[in-house]
């Protein structure tokens, strides 16, 4: 499988390392990635792996099967290129997340899904073998097993704890945690500082599930961590998660027993995005799809909002696609439309009453209706588009 490199950050030199270490993969290009704190590690690689100048030669499909996309000072310029990847059908893993923009992601997804393009998040933690075991042990029936997941927390420790570093690791974060609860639609935040120091965040949020879902943040000494605790009838599980390489441990009570677990450093986690890439290029259906990425930029995206309210938010996770968004702007329309009559009749009222105190004959004015009439016919049109843009929405393959 011939792979390229777009930018040049900690994910994507991980997965170069990988790439370059295993017979199945190929190398064949990087581009961008000559500047910044990583470039120095990029150039190791080097001769024999050919810088691109240009980006675009990327777009080149001929010898390129996929491509790895990091982050970038320039997050529109990052997010056209994504577009330009997924019209052309260029597969995609992309280092996440890339930007805290709802819009931009879900846009995205329409775009990718329009051209039949595989777009995948760089989310591995949930690809862990531990957390296979962990939704293995949920399951009642399950031997050794705990029952139904009811509650759901996830410290995490961390060196850099400013906005940007725990939103980043937020949405990573809640990536892990809706594959345990389902989705997540109500997420309250609370914050030191009067609510603006993300330094003591700490979330709560709930589904349609019913699973209660904790995360938090505290300082770490010298590298990050985490902690995933699971509350279900019938035990509890503890998973001790190295933010860097590094063996995860879990600490399982289940039916008064006691069993401890631990997973080998030797783990992989930029292989196993690799190994999902390929899955997905071959058709499969897999997880975390874009779609799952788009939800976590949304919760990460609410969080300013509700320390600026102090509440609770709910969100929605509506599909966003061209009928959806057609829809809306009829709707906005429609009542654009409303408004404009009778702003009309207002309008022409007033000017009616001058005209006859003035003695004038205004005889346009006895023609509004019609042009009203028309407004309204033009509007009804339109709906007919609905009907081509349901024509067309399926994938293209």
């Amino acid at each position: 499988m011939k792979l390229a490199i777009l930018g040049a950050d900690r994910e994507t030199l991980a997965i170069a390392r990988t790439i370059v270490s295993d017979a199945a993969y190929q190398l064949v290009a990087c581009s961008e990635i000559t500047s910044g704190p990583h470039a120095a590690a990029f150039a190791a690689f080097q001769p024999t792996r050919g810088v691109v100048d240009n980006w675009e030669a990327l777009l080149d499909s001929t010898w390129i099967d996929a491509v790895i996309v990091g982050t970038d000072s320039d997050e529109d310029r990052r997010a056209e290129q994504l577009r330009k990847f997924a019209q052309v059908g260029i597969p995609a893993l992309v280092a996440h997340p890339l930007f805290i923009s709802m819009l931009v992601y879900y846009e995205l997804d329409m775009v990718r899904r329009e051209a039949g393009t595989v777009l995948l998040p760089y989310l591995p933690n949930r690809l862990h073998p531990a957390i296979a075991e962990l939704t293995e042990r949920l399951a009642a029936d399950q031997v050794g097993g705990i029952g139904p997941l009811e509650q759901v927390s996830l410290e995490r420790q961390m060196v850099d704890r400013s906005s940007a570093a725990v939103k980043a690791q937020f949405a990573r974060d809640a990536d892990l945690l809706q594959s345990l609860t389902g989705d997540l639609t109500h997420l309250g935040a609370m914050a030191g500082g009067g609510g603006t120091s993300f330094e003591s965040l700490n979330l709560q949020m709930s589904g349609p599930g019913g699973i209660v879902a904790r995360w938090s943040v505290a300082s770490a000494d010298l590298a990050d961590s985490g902690r995933l605790l699971l509350i279900a009838p019938a035990g509890r599980a503890v998973v001790t998660m190295p933010a860097e390489a590094g063996a995860w441990h879990m600490e399982l009570q289940a039916g008064g027993e006691r069993a401890d677990r631990t997973w080998p450093d030797d783990w992989n986690p930029a292989r196993a995005a690799l190994e999902t890439l390929r899955a997905a290029i071959a058709g499969k259906t897999v997880h975390p799809d874009w779609l799952d990425a788009a939800r976590t930029i949304e919760l990460t995206q609410t969080i300013d909002r509700s320390l600026a309210r102090g509440r609770t938010i709910e969100l929605h996770h509506e599909e966003y696609n061209e009928a959806g968004n057609f829809k809306s702007l009829m709707a906005a329309g429609g009542c654009g439309l409303l408004l404009l009559g009778l702003l009309l009749l207002v309008v022409i009222g007033v000017v009616e009453d001058l005209g006859r105190a003035a003695n004038l004959q205004l005889r346009l004015l006895a023609h509004w209706p019609y042009l009203l009439l028309a407004l309204l016919a033009v509007f009804l049109l339109l709906q007919l588009l609905l009907l081509a843009l349901r024509r067309d929405s399926g994938p293209k393959k």
